[in-house]
């Protein structure tokens, strides 16, 4: 949550005073304009590989992509921003309380997604270097702190996905991805422990036609999708265990 102050006073005179509203507009402003870098990490130049680009759109993707260079992805443009960048999305703005006062205070609260490896440092740094000669006039408080983790993808229970993948689909290509939200498998690999977000979809469904679905007004679950997804758990419980 970003922290912003201002001189307070009556709202019929605002001539001459520092206006806090106009402050954390400008704060949003920059913070909605950062352009992080694009992740280095193999899981992405993987992703991108795995849609068999022309060698120019894959080399642009993984080394400096422009914001159009995601359109390649055409469905999945907002996913694959998503999980190749440090995201921060102005979600909360809140100040004063009446209209005829002029508020000393407002914040900003923001949706922050780090990639693997990004610590909070990390997003600090970009943020002070958003906001520029703001920086020193905005006070940082960090409310929920989770650091983005991955799973290997060289352990037998991948492989045993792998597999299992290729039983329903045989000529799928298995690509691991990342999830743009969070899930409850990070206190797992806490304690560690090792896991996979995994299911099965009807081929007429794409990964976009998923991520469209979620948190929307119709978020619903296709029953053959769930037959799928069912039966591959089933062939991956007896493949793993046994």
């Amino acid at each position: 949550r970003l922290h912003v102050t201002g001189e307070p006073g009556h709202g019929s005179q605002p001539w001459g005073r520092d206006l806090t509203i106009a402050r954390i507009a400008e704060v949003a402003r920059r913070i909605a304009a950062i352009a992080p870098a694009v992740s280095q990490d193999p899981l992405w130049s993987g992703f991108v590989t795995a849609f068999r680009f022309s060698p120019e759109i894959q080399d642009a993707l993984v080394t400096a992509p422009e914001e159009d260079d995601y359109l390649a992805f055409t469905d999945l443009a907002r996913y694959a921003h998503a999980v190749s960048h440090l995201t921060v999305s102005p979600t909360v703005l809140s100040a004063g309380k009446a209209i005829n006062v002029l508020p000393s205070s407002a914040y900003l609260e923001l949706d922050i997604r780090t990639l693997p490896g990004q610590t909070d440092e990390d997003v600090d740094a970009e943020l002070r270097r958003a906001l520029g000669d703001l920086a020193d006039e905005v006070e940082f408080e960090r409310l929920i702190c989770e650091p983005a983790e991955v799973s290997p993808v060289d352990s037998p229970l991948y492989a045993a996905i792998t597999e299992t993948v290729g039983e329903f689909f045989p000529d799928a290509a298995v690509v691991p991805v990342l999830s743009a939200g969070g899930t409850d498998l990070r206190f797992a690999r806490r304690l560690g422990g090792v896991g996979y977000g995994f299911a099965l979809n009807a081929r007429e469904r794409s990964l976009a036609d998923i991520n469209a679905e979620l948190h929307s007004h119709d978020e619903h679950l296709y029953l053959e999708d769930l037959r799928l997804t069912v039966e591959a758990y089933r062939s991956l419980v007896a493949r793993f265990v046994g």
